[in-house]
């Protein structure tokens, strides 16, 4: 049940890194935290990763805290990544699961 329609504009629940998390794992992202307190979750063919930054190094776009980097990198062995994207909280947790199809 959601409380405010249309759903996009509810923002996050307080529960972005959980339930970005098990949708992640869901789709058999690996997960694990790294030495800088961040959650880093890496795709099965490595090409993709999502990292919750929010807890660990906090920082701001547009005024608003960044809680998720996506990245993509073009093969498994390229160190760089091709292209970002950072997602703010209020972000409704079904806005971001939508960015990350499974065969993204």
């Amino acid at each position: 049940m959601y409380w405010v329609t249309p759903r996009h504009l509810a923002g996050d629940d307080g529960a972005l890194a959980d339930r970005i998390g098990d949708t992640l794992t869901g789709m058999a992202w690996r997960m694990w935290p790294t030495a800088r307190n961040t959650l880093l979750y890496v795709s099965p063919d490595e090409l993709r990763g999502a990292e919750w930054i929010l807890a660990a190094y906090p920082f701001e776009l547009g005024g608003l805290p960044v809680a998720w980097q996506i990245s993509a990198r073009p093969l498994p062995s390229s160190a760089m990544t091709e292209w970002n994207a950072y997602f703010t909280t209020g972000v409704p947790p079904e806005a971001l699961a939508d960015f990350l199809p499974s065969d993204f």
